[in-house]
């Protein structure tokens, strides 16, 4: 029994060592493209991270796919980006609307919709849609936090919640080739933590995103940090991390409320936090309904 109990072990550990060889690999090889990512928006990708923006092109690309047309019409009429208005219904008046960023965000988040349903991960679709929710909700809880505590740009700050599970994303695509891997719960967060950081800031970097944004997402789980000045784009990513993750979990609010810097150095208190997110309850809602 022994015996097998060590083959057994023996067998796990060379596992985790062909996977881990395997991402480094794939970091050498920059080859960090996220399967059953659609090529359209990969093109408008690339299209809305250079310099000077053509909104012809934006359009010709985004007008012959209709889930991404859908997205970025959503997110146009949603509360947040169109606040009662006449409804939207053309896609150049849309993208005029909410502007480059937001048009970006959608076009992600249309990608990251198709990789959670799509039939070659089905094996790992629970896992990644638990990543793709809170995605979904911190991008719309740090909107709203970075809009009415902060100077920070709330594009900046949808942007970054979306895409700050990429690098988890980038480890677990990678586990359908060696899913045994998955199987132990402890290890498997051990090479998660260890290799998200790596992967997220080189997949984001080869997207083009910018470096305050790429920063925000590698270093928002840094909850001892501090730094002089007003809060920036990490803080509202922490503390919008840390309100999906309190407000979800059963665990009293006010019971480590205090406790946490981040709310104290944005000079947030439990009672703002509280009314703020029940007011934005709708818009959070609708935010997160726009992206699927």
């Amino acid at each position: 029994m022994k015996a097998e109990q060590s083959a057994v072990a023996a067998i796990a550990v060379q596992d985790v060592v062909a996977f881990t060889e395997g991402l480094r690999n794939a970091r050498s090889a920059d080859d960090l493209t996220l399967p059953c990512f659609p090529q359209s928006a990969l093109r408008l990708q690339s299209l809305l991270g250079e310099t000077e923006i053509a909104l012809e092109e934006v359009l010709k690309v985004l007008s012959f796919d209709p889930v991404l047309t859908g997205r970025v019409l959503q997110l146009a009429n949603s509360v947040a980006c169109n606040g009662g208005s006449k409804r939207i219904v053309d896609l150049s008046t849309a993208v005029t609307r909410i502007g480059f960023d937001l048009t970006r965000s959608a076009v992600i988040a249309a990608g990251l919709k198709r990789l959670v349903e799509a039939e070659s991960l089905l094996e790992i679709r629970a896992p990644l849609k638990l990543i793709w929710e809170r995605s979904a909700w911190m991008a719309a809880t740090g909107h709203v936090i970075a809009q009415r505590f902060t100077a920070v740009p709330p594009d900046h700050a949808f942007l970054g919640g979306l895409l700050h599970g990429i690098g988890e994303l980038s480890v677990l695509t990678r586990a359908t080739q060696s899913p045994q891997v998955l199987q132990d719960a402890t290890q498997w967060r051990a090479i998660v933590r260890e290799w998200q950081p790596v992967l997220g800031r080189r997949g984001l970097a080869s997207w083009e995103i910018s470096p305050e944004i790429v920063d925000a997402i590698v270093s928002y789980q840094t909850l001892a940090r501090t730094h002089e000045g007003p809060a920036d784009l990490i803080d509202v990513m922490t503390a919008s991390y840390l309100l999906v993750g309190l407000g979800r979990s059963a665990q009293p609010l006010d019971s480590v409320f205090d406790k946490i810097r981040i709310f104290k150095r944005m000079q947030l208190s439990l009672e703002q936090a509280t009314a703020v997110m029940h007011e934005a309850e709708v818009e959070i809602e609708d935010l997160r309904r726009s992206l699927g």
